[in-house]
């Protein structure tokens, strides 16, 4: 009995001492750190949450694009030279062209393979898959919202949707910082939105030519009441450089106006002083409106020799635009319009790029100002003038629900560049730089057939005309400036195209 006593004891104790161990390897609810559930965080919309011990709120969006597209683009140069560039091409020749008063096919196959590729080598379907991620950090303080905002976008693409001169397209290869900002107390400095942009991509399929920049900049907005505010900032003037042409002035005997030859070089200096621009805007219930003005320095060098030639101007642009919302026709329709006019700063219109600029697969060339060398008797170059092109474009649109998960955008532009004096009056077949129209429709459905997953199909006609200022050429011929005859038949100043889209989207 007394062993049996000691046994059940001694049972006791061991489970009694394992059990002890065990509850002490276990975490004390009363002494461990609490655990933090991520919160909900409503001030400032859907989708945010507080960033655990912490006071501010965080928003993770993004999306996945698929794109697909075709395109139709007229031949350059018709039936009777058979090869191309298919498109228009307004510009300096590489190199003088042969003699073109033979006016036959040699000939528009000779100009051909100066100026660019046949037709047979132009892309006409492209592929492309656009990745956006947006990070939007926000918290509260004693001076108002304290904001954080980035956005990468991650492409790649082919065809007439990539990059190059075969594709003319839109969306590149790449993994571009799209945005990167704070905003504090009426501050926004960063990489963000031009203030001087107001329709900018509000609709993402839209093409049609308007300003629509994304910049480095530091600026002050003050909001005055009842949805006015005024905005002035200073923005990165590289981002706005828009080309320079250069040449040489000469008066032909015969042709009596002057004119300038491509023969020389120039380009942008350095950077010297900010873009500025100043913004009056109002939003309120019915919609918005906006008056936005810049000006932008043109800074010119000859070359990069020490002592070279310098010459300098002053660029402006001014736009005015509004948007009115139309709930009686459906919840979430709008209709817009805006107008720009600008001198010596073309990308204030949303003319982008250098000598060769495209449209939808079309060419023409676009300067903020050409450099022109003056010369003396035997030639030599004494000194440099600038003469700024200038320009005005008008954009349109609406959108219209036709269901609460079908939507129709409908949208147009036109747009004109063009210069006057001793530019102007060169022909574009040797370097001028005559009057560029363009003119922009479009239209495009999106279904959403569940939440956050949106396919659309649009469609777009582009036409472009470049004006001939006379019915002759000037070519440089074995050094002599030379009156030449009528362009070569089929050589076109005009021409059109037609591209389709197919994209799904992916939101979160």
């Amino acid at each position: 009995m007394t062993l049996t006593k000691s046994l059940l004891l001694g049972s006791a104790a061991g489970l009694l001492a394992t059990s002890g161990a065990s509850a002490a390897d276990l975490p004390s609810r009363s002494k461990g750190p609490a655990v933090e559930y991520v919160r909900i965080c409503d001030t400032y919309g859907a989708g945010y949450f507080y960033i655990p011990g912490t006071d501010t709120c965080l928003k993770i969006s993004g999306y996945a694009r698929a794109d697909y597209a075709v395109r139709n683009v007229q031949n350059r140069f018709g039936s009777t030279g058979g090869t191309g560039l298919g498109g228009v091409f307004v510009g300096p020749l590489p190199v003088a062209p042969p003699v073109l008063g033979l006016l036959g096919n040699a000939d528009n196959a000779a100009l051909s393979a100066i100026i660019g590729v046949s037709a047979a080598a132009r892309d006409s379907v492209g592929f492309g898959g656009l990745g956006g991620l947006e990070l939007d950090a926000r918290s509260q303080t004693a001076w108002g919202t304290l904001r954080g905002f980035i956005r990468y976008e991650l492409a790649t693409a082919s065809g007439v949707l990539g990059s190059g001169v075969l594709g003319n397209g839109v969306l590149g290869n790449g993994i571009p910082l799209d945005k990167a900002f704070v905003q504090f107390a009426g501050i926004t400095a960063g990489r963000a939105q031009s203030f001087f942009t107001f329709y900018g991509d509000a609709y993402p399929l839209d093409f049609s030519r308007g300003e629509d920049s994304t910049t480095h900049l530091l600026a002050y907005t003050a909001s005055f009441g009842g949805g006015f505010s005024g905005t002035v900032s200073i923005e990165d003037p590289t981002v706005r450089r828009g080309g320079i042409g250069k040449g040489s002035l000469f008066t032909n005997a015969g042709v009596g106006t002057p004119w300038v030859r491509n023969d020389q070089t120039a380009t942008y200096g350095g950077e010297k002083l900010p873009d500025v621009v100043a913004q009056l805007r109002v939003d309120q219930a019915w919609g918005k409106a906006q008056i936005s003005g810049a000006v932008h320095q043109i800074n010119t060098i000859a070359g990069p020799a020490i002592g070279a030639f310098k010459a300098s101007g002053t660029g402006w642009a001014v736009q005015a635009g509004i948007a009115i919302n139309l709930p009686s026709l459906a919840a979430g329709d709008e209709v817009y319009l805006q107008g720009g006019y600008a001198v010596g700063a073309k990308s204030y219109l949303g003319i982008g790029g250098n000598l060769g600029q495209t449209t939808n697969g079309l060419q023409r060339n676009d300067v903020d100002a050409v450099a022109i060398a003056r010369l003396n008797g035997v030639g030599a170059v004494v000194g440099y003038g600038l003469e700024k092109g200038r320009g005005w474009n008008v954009q349109g649109g609406i959108k219209h629900y036709w269901a609460p998960n079908f939507v129709q955008k409908l949208w147009a532009s036109y747009t004109q560049w063009s210069y006057g004096g001793a530019s102007g009056a060169n022909n574009w077949d040797q370097g001028g730089f005559s009057r560029g129209r363009e003119l922009l429709i479009g239209t495009g459905v999106t279904w959403t057939p569940v939440k956050n997953l949106d396919l659309t199909l649009d469609a777009q006609y582009a036409h472009l005309n470049n004006a001939l200022t006379t019915g002759n050429f000037r070519f440089n011929l074995a050094g002599a400036n030379q009156v030449g005859v009528v362009a070569p038949v089929g050589f076109k100043t005009s021409g059109s195209s037609f591209t389709g889209r197919l994209r799904i989207q992916r939101s979160f």
